[in-house]
C-alpha cells in the first residue's frame, strides 16, 4: 500500500485473513470556499467510480466545507465496507 493511503478494517465480519473485504475508497482534498475548487473533487471521485467499477467511494474535504473525512467514512461503513481506504486528492 502507498504510505499515502490509510487502511481502516471497520468490522470484525471479514476475519484476520479474509478474501471477503469489501472496499470504501475515501477521496480527500483540502477543501475551499470555491465551488469550483471543491467541484474538481466531485468530477474526479465519479470518474475514479466509472472507471474502476468500485461502487463505494466517497469524497471529503480536511476543512472549509463538508463531508468532512468522518462523514464520507461514515457514509461507506453505511454501504456496507469492512475496509476503508483513505487517499489524498
Amino acid at each position: 500500500a502507498s504510505r499515502h493511503v490509510r487502511w481502516v478494517r471497520t468490522s470484525a465480519e471479514a476475519g484476520p485473513g479474509s478474501t471477503a473485504e469489501k472496499l470504501g475508497v475515501v477521496i480527500v482534498d483540502h477543501g475551499s470556499r470555491r465551488k469550483a475548487s471543491n467541484d474538481l473533487l466531485e468530477e474526479f471521485v465519479r470518474m475514479y467510480r466509472e472507471e474502476t467499477g468500485r461502487p463505494i467511494v466517497e469524497l471529503a474535504h480536511m476543512e472549509l466545507c463538508e463531508p468532512s473525512i468522518d462523514v464520507a467514512f461514515s457514509r461507506c461503513v453505511e454501504q456496507g465496507a469492512t475496509l476503508v481506504a483513505v487517499s489524498p486528492f
